[in-house]
């Protein structure tokens, strides 16, 4: 694990499939127990003044857990400025868990607003507040390393106009047409590419200037892919040149959050969704952008920014 995040040393040499299954299943219950009692007994403050912006939103039974996922981005080195957790059930806003109140007299913010499907984590934000600086986008079912803030922060400020993501994958064109989903491979490269494919699922950072951009995009991504947040970023960071570029070589695999894998998108997104959201969305000005080549006037503006 990257990042200095284990709770205890993996084997060296082989293992079997089923004893790794093993030894990360109690990896993740110890470290659920570790901020359990966090989240029970801490008074410390989950924001510190300076830091940036990290939105998450949750939804369902995954919002009795998703203190978890906040606890350990508030037990890292480098504290984020804002928490906004974005809640678009009122049922679950009007009785929120223990956990989250908490969690909220600490300094998590948690908003109502409506419901845009996996886009919730950073539409309201971009659409509500004021952008003065980058924004965290972060996944309600991992468990993030105590150097995840920094990180992200760190390479975002040394290259501030890039797009930088733990995870990335490559978008594989073939003959001027994006192969299927299936087909892309994993990043292992840090260089900066229109190419990389930015994977919410470990954390990304988005560039002031690119959210600007995107708010004017406003909901169009309704039309296209409302259920695949990741492709709607990255078309929008081709279309207006802002290269993706993963953290480091490494594919960083972060522990995730017990029970919370049982009411998710994984498992439709992998049957043709995302063939159909990538059809939808990306034109032949986006792949011709992303060649690096020039191309006709694209023919589905209801998709493009």
């Amino acid at each position: 694990m990257s990042g200095g995040f284990s709770v205890f040393s993996h084997p060296a040499g082989k293992t079997t499939r089923k004893r790794n299954k093993s030894i990360k299943k109690i990896e993740r219950l110890l470290l659920a127990c570790k901020f359990f009692l966090r989240n029970r007994f801490s008074s410390d403050p989950v924001c510190a003044k300076g830091g940036v912006t990290v939105s998450l939103t949750s939804h369902s039974t995954r919002t009795e857990r998703v203190y978890l996922a906040i606890e350990s981005i508030a037990a890292g080195i480098e504290k984020p400025g804002r928490i906004i957790l974005w809640l678009d059930d009122a049922r679950i806003f009007d009785d929120l868990p223990k956990s989250l109140q908490r969690l909220r007299k600490r300094g998590l913010e948690i908003r109502m607003c409506d419901n845009y499907g996996p886009h919730t984590k950073y539409y309201p934000f971009i659409k509500y507040e004021e952008i003065e600086g980058p924004l965290v986008t972060a996944d309600d079912d991992s468990f993030y390393p105590p150097t995840w803030l920094k990180r992200l922060h760190e390479e975002h400020e040394a290259t501030p106009k890039t797009v930088v993501a733990y995870k990335a994958l490559r978008v594989q064109i073939t003959n001027e047409r994006i192969e299927p989903y299936l087909n892309w491979r994993f990043c292992l490269e840090e260089k900066a590419d229109l190419q990389n494919f930015a994977l919410g699922v470990g954390g990304v950072v988005y560039p002031a200037a690119f959210l600007r951009r995107l708010k004017e995009a406003g909901t169009a991504f309704m039309a296209c892919c409302p259920r695949h947040d990741d492709v709607w970023l990255h078309a929008n960071a081709v279309r207006q040149g802002y290269e993706v570029r993963q953290i480091s070589n490494d594919v960083n695999h972060f522990p995730l959050v017990p029970g919370t894998q049982r009411i998710g998108l994984k498992n439709s997104n992998r049957i043709g969704g995302d063939d159909q959201a990538i059809s939808l969305t990306y034109d032949e000005a986006d792949i011709a952008k992303m060649l690096g080549v020039s191309s006709p006037a694209d023919g589905r503006e209801a998709c493009r920014a």
